[in-house]
């Protein structure tokens, strides 16, 4: 049953998955078999994580974590203090995951888990920039860089320097949050993934603009939007680097240009399918509008932004267009 329940999670098929784990967990009541019980609980938690179940998924980390203690089985133990942790932080409850991040450090050292000793160093960091504490992130995401370049993990190295940038912006040094895009998209060169490089990028134009270098800005992001053509995998990317350049003509004076850009933002938006994508972008060309004194058109593009965020229960998005 539990391997029904893996060939389900191959086809995120989440809901059939969590449905075949839990008749396999009645399966193996007053079986004596408590480690398998783990293992079985642990599948089902992130099944419930993808279904964005939080809740569930932290009360069966939960039970997981007991059953794991009392059988003084430490692998599922550790991974049981990881899962409650990335739980805790789906539920916004950062200060809480950052104890359960901790604990699963402290446990990962004992059982010399190299990966899940890194992995956690990562969490620990992103737990303490939710909380404002930069800082103290910047220092656990270079422990966790370090590791990566330790065990030559390039994908890795490329993630983690996005972190490390976004803490040094978040403290408002972008020349160093530049730089660090910078060395970001020469491992993301070497690694020959487009996409990588392509949002390397898009974040180093975002420095740029935030240093007031708009020409510059505005070079990055031609390319981009050169390099994003013709390939729907990047459609999110040129949609993107296109709003950018947008913002970058407004700043410099050229709203009509900046209207012209974000309306083909739109289009590429429309064209990926995203409603997500299709409603924020419909909301950047309503603000235009009005910029532009073209008020009617943007009050019926805040409305067609409403529909798509209504559609999607997006009230963060309904607000905004209410608010437009």
């Amino acid at each position: 049953i539990a391997e029904l329940a893996r060939n389900s999670c191959r086809r995120s098929d989440w809901g059939t998955a969590a449905a075949l784990y839990r008749e396999a967990l009645e399966c193996l009541q007053d079986q004596g078999s408590q480690k398998v019980e783990c293992d079985v609980l642990g599948e089902l938690s992130q099944c419930l994580l993808a279904l964005e179940r939080y809740d569930v998924a932290l009360s069966t980390q939960q039970l997981r974590l007991d059953t794991a203690t009392a059988i003084k089985y430490r692998e599922a133990k550790a991974d049981s203090l990881h899962g409650l942790g990335v739980c805790l932080a789906a539920l916004q409850d950062h200060s809480s995951a950052l104890e359960a991040f901790t604990e699963t450090l402290k446990v990962a050292g004992e059982l010399g888990d190299a990966a899940l000793h890194a992995s956690t160093l990562g969490n620990i960091g992103v737990c303490h920039s939710r909380l404002g504490q930069h800082d103290q992130a910047l220092r656990f995401h270079t422990r966790r860089l370090q590791a990566a370049r330790r065990s030559n993990d390039c994908r890795s190295v490329v993630f983690v320097m996005g972190n490390i940038a976004a803490c040094h912006e978040a403290a408002g040094n972008y020349t160093q949050a530049l730089q660090v895009h910078t060395q970001r998209l020469r491992v993301a060169h070497g690694l020959q993934d487009q996409l990588l490089q392509l949002q390397a990028m898009l974040l180093q134009s975002d420095c740029h603009m935030k240093l007031g270098q708009l020409d510059k800005a505005t070079g990055i992001l031609e390319r981009v939007v050169a390099l994003a053509v013709d390939d729907i995998s990047l459609a999110s990317v040129r949609t993107c680097a296109l709003s950018k350049w947008g913002d970058c003509c407004a700043l410099q004076g050229k709203p009509v240009r900046g209207l012209e850009l974000q309306q083909e933002a739109l289009e590429e938006a429309r064209g990926s399918g995203d409603d997500a994508l299709i409603a924020h972008q419909l909301g950047v060309c309503a603000a235009c509008m009005v910029t532009l004194d073209r008020t009617t058109e943007a009050i019926e593009m805040y409305e067609a932004q409403m529909k798509l965020c209504q559609a999607q229960k997006d009230r963060a998005g309904q607000l905004a267009a209410l608010q437009g």
